[in-house]
């Protein structure tokens, strides 16, 4: 026959099946929430990598525009190495500053 059960040691806490259940209902869970956590990652590298991107062509445009309008000035010699040149300034190169305008100072 059962026994009625205590209500004073019922109350005191949870059984050893309680336990097991309320484990396997979390592991559940948290299995179901980990590929939403690296979807949300993956998503955040890529829109970091459009931010970079989007700089980037601004970047390029701006320097095609620069060049379009004769701004920038690049020496045969050079090895690929550009000098910025804007109107009206002067820059260091190798030691010497020339200014914008063609005519170089030898120091």
């Amino acid at each position: 026959m059962l026994r009625p059960r205590n209500t004073a040691n019922s109350a005191a806490g949870m059984t050893l099946l309680e336990l097991i259940i309320a484990i396997g209902i979390l592991v559940i869970l948290a299995g179901a929430a980990l590929p939403l956590v690296h979807v949300t990652i993956q998503r955040e590298r890529e829109a970091e990598l459009h931010r970079d991107l989007r700089e980037m062509r601004n970047a390029i445009d701006r320097y095609k525009d620069d060049a379009d309008k004769g701004l920038i000035r690049v020496a045969v010699d050079t090895e690929g190495k550009r000098n910025i040149v804007r109107r009206g300034e002067r820059t260091m190169s190798c030691g010497h500053a020339s200014s914008s305008l063609g005519d170089s100072h030898d120091d």
